[in-house]
């Protein structure tokens, strides 16, 4: 395609997976809090229509709070932020990565920015108080 449009698809693609790895968070935390079996919600998830490479890949990860990097929150962030800027620029909404950007932020500013973007989990365990039961 033209110049550029494929960064711009990287940026998009990155967004999504920061939104789905964000999503993912908040329902492992979800899961955790209500009591649920993390395994059932995990395979359950992963043969349904919460099915995802996210899931695939972060899941585990976030459930043992193992932020060995396979893509530092940080660059993520970085992703993350020039998508929103060209979203702006085209005039369309993109809460989904809004929200993901805000929680991508509390993880750096936690000092994890060198760490996997799966740490983002942190974020919303500070913002409900309390932390994913293994």
């Amino acid at each position: 395609g033209p110049l550029g449009h494929g960064q711009t698809i990287k940026l998009i693609n990155n967004a999504v997976a920061a939104a789905n790895a964000a999503t993912l968070a908040q329902a492992l935390l979800l899961g955790s809090a209500a009591g649920v079996d993390l395994d059932a919600l995990e395979q359950i998830m992963a043969a349904g229509s919460g099915g995802s490479v996210m899931l695939g890949l972060k899941a585990g990860p976030m459930r043992r709070h193992d932020w060995t990097t396979l893509f530092k929150a940080e660059h993520m962030l970085k992703d993350v932020r020039l998508c929103l800027e060209e979203a702006d620029r085209a005039g369309v909404p993109f809460p989904a990565a809004s929200a993901a950007r805000d929680a991508l932020q509390a993880t750096v500013s936690s000092g994890r920015g060198d760490d996997d973007f799966a740490a983002l989990l942190e974020a919303y365990e500070r913002f409900a108080d309390r932390r994913i039961d293994e």
